[in-house]
């Protein structure tokens, strides 16, 4: 019983979140500005990280990152932005955003915490209680 409250628990933590792009490293310089996008935080993104796209009119695009122009964002889009139902693979397709729609771009990133730390505090935790239940049916007999 204890084992497979232990795996669904391991199996539910998420590893992977989203974080704001403004918070990865190297750290900008404050824009003057906080409501308009600072494009040099595009600078920080490798081509095929995952990110996620915020407009001002609340629209959200996942995309696998490709480039960046003067004017747009390019990536392939990996959830429909509507239902946000996942795409096939061979069905995605670019995706080119106007910089000037940006509000907000977050990057995926692992996330220790969730990754290693809340799987070993269960772990230890079903341990503890483990060994408990076992000192205390030694006491019943």
């Amino acid at each position: 019983m204890y084992i497979f409250l232990a795996f669904g628990l391991l199996f539910t933590s998420s590893c992977v979140t989203f974080r704001n792009i403004e918070n990865t490293r190297p750290r900008l310089d404050k824009p003057e500005s906080n409501d308009v996008f600072d494009l040099r935080q595009i600078e920080k993104l490798d081509q095929e990280d995952i990110i996620l796209v915020t407009t001002y009119q609340a629209q959200r695009y996942y995309l696998i990152y490709q480039e960046t122009d003067e004017q747009h964002l390019k990536g392939m889009l990996m959830r429909e932005p509507v239902t946000n139902d996942p795409i096939a693979v061979k069905d995605r397709y670019q995706m080119r955003i106007p910089v000037t729609e940006i509000k907000k771009v977050q990057i995926r990133k692992y996330n220790y915490i969730s990754g290693l730390a809340l799987p070993a505090a269960i772990v230890i935790s079903l341990y503890a209680m483990l060994a408990i239940s076992l000192r205390n049916s030694e006491y019943n007999m």
